[in-house]
């Protein structure tokens, strides 16, 4: 049997994000509204990675010493 496959939502609201619940991306969105919560779409865009901080890098001539 195949599997139905779902739209991933890119542009959730913040609180759906994390809720970790599917957004239907409406001004409000359905799950904001049955809540009965504020429904805020800003900053919502894409997540950008964090930059690891300067002591969880590894130097770089550690990673060039490696011996076999």
């Amino acid at each position: 049997m195949k599997r139905l496959g779902y739209k991933k939502s890119r542009k959730g609201c913040l609180r759906c994000k994390q809720r970790r619940v599917k957004c239907d991306e409406k001004v409000p969105c359905t799950a904001c509204c049955r809540h009965r919560v504020p429904c805020s779409l800003e900053g919502s865009g894409s997540v950008t990675p964090e930059v690891p901080s300067g002591r969880d890098r590894v130097p770089a001539r550690q990673v060039a010493t490696v011996f076999f």
